[in-house]
């Protein structure tokens, strides 16, 4: 059985206006994104309730950031 190397990408239109920004890191070492940076988007959405968004740079190409 063959595993796939990379996960696929999913793609979701949001569309709203960042409000804030914050760079995080994570420190909880039972986690699978210990030490991994991210950033907690706090948002304001007009096609979702959703309020925070956490984007990890792992899985973002240097352009997106």
């Amino acid at each position: 059985m063959n595993q796939p190397t990379q996960k696929p990408k999913k793609i979701h239109e949001l569309i709203g206006t960042i409000l804030n920004k914050d760079l995080k890191k994570v420190y909880d070492q039972k986690s699978s994104h210990h030490g991994s940076t991210f950033y907690r988007l706090n948002v304001s959405l007009e096609n979702s309730s959703l309020d925070r968004i956490y984007v990890f740079k792992d899985y973002l190409e240097k352009e997106q950031i």
